[in-house]
């Protein structure tokens, strides 16, 4: 369990190890694939950006230009050589940053065409795993498909810092781009899944600040009771890591303990651990009060492990 971003649940879970036995042989392959389809959008916006900067540029130059014309008028020839030689100097430069953008453009393309590639071939892999016609699909079989896909949806640091934004407050899609820093088109493809998983309910339609239908979304709290597998905890460090970066270090409790136990032991401090973060999630959110973010994690030291048994 882990709740709607990254509780205990979901690290308690994946060190048992029950949900990973469950898994598609592709699983792994889709979590990577929808991992390389984010750098790809996030390498389009700093593409995007760059354009941006360049056509600011060429504003600049043009303005520039301008000005060395009106110098022109003032100061005659001797300027105008000077003025002449700086823009060629311009257009020479304006013609690497085209080049530059040409090879960007190639690139994206490029990168288009391997995700093609990859979705076709997803496409024969589930072809070649899909039931044919008249197969009965058993109830196993379901249900690993949906916690594939529930664990496909949550793969992903910035939809966890969604569903926790959206924990005791419901956003719209552009006030979640602002808070997170992306582009409002990155964030609703994210929105957008959360909501087919059922981890985001949208509420009812409200009119945002220049009148525009804007639709709000709150967390659900369905991921505190999905079970992930044990490469999930990875996703959830990462996403502390990215939220506590943010936080007021004067605010950021932290504890670091080694101790040596044995199954039982191991087994109650999971089981304590859990009825705490069990009885915290249910406790209701007081309006009033000071948002915190809880993270737990525990593992098998490795530097300590006696050399005579392997891990795990």
């Amino acid at each position: 369990m882990v709740d709607d971003a990254q509780g205990a649940g979901g690290v308690l879970a994946g060190t048992g190890g029950s949900a990973a036995r469950g898994r598609t042989p592709d699983a792994a392959e889709r979590e990577r694939d929808e991992a390389r389809r984010e750098r790809d959008v996030a390498g389009r916006e700093r593409g995007a950006a760059r354009d941006e900067r360049d056509a600011a540029r060429d504003e600049r130059d043009a303005a520039r230009d301008e000005s060395a014309r009106e110098r022109d008028e003032v100061w005659g020839d001797s300027s105008r050589e000077r003025d002449d030689d700086q823009r060629e100097r311009d257009d020479a430069r304006r013609e690497r940053e085209r080049a530059r953008r040409a090879r960007d453009d190639d690139r994206r393309a490029r990168d288009d065409a391997r995700r093609e590639r990859d979705d076709a071939r997803r496409g024969r892999d589930a072809d070649r795993h899909e039931p044919g016609p008249g197969a009965d699909l058993t109830e196993q079989d379901a249900e690993t498909r949906e916690r594939d896909a529930d664990a496909r949806a949550l793969a992903s640091t910035l939809r966890l810092r969604i569903l926790r934004l959206c924990l005791d407050e419901a956003l719209t899609n552009r006030e979640l781009a602002e808070r997170l820093g992306r582009n409002p088109a990155t964030t609703l493809h994210h929105v957008r899944t959360l909501v087919d998983r059922g981890y985001l309910a949208a509420e009812p339609v409200r009119r945002g600040a220049r009148g525009s239908r804007e639709v709000p979304y709150r967390a659900t709290g369905r991921s505190w009771h999905s079970r992930h597998p044990n490469a999930f905890s990875r996703v959830l460090i990462d996403t502390f890591l990215e939220e506590v970066a943010l936080a007021d270090p004067d605010s950021v409790g932290t504890t670091r303990l080694g101790v040596r136990l044995d199954a039982a032991g191991k087994a109650e401090l999971d089981r304590r651990v859990q009825e705490l973060f069990d009885e915290l999630a249910a406790r209701p959110a007081d309006p009033d009060g000071t948002p915190y973010s809880i993270f737990y994690a525990v593992h098998e030291d490795a530097g300590r492990l006696r050399r005579d048994r392997p891990a795990g």
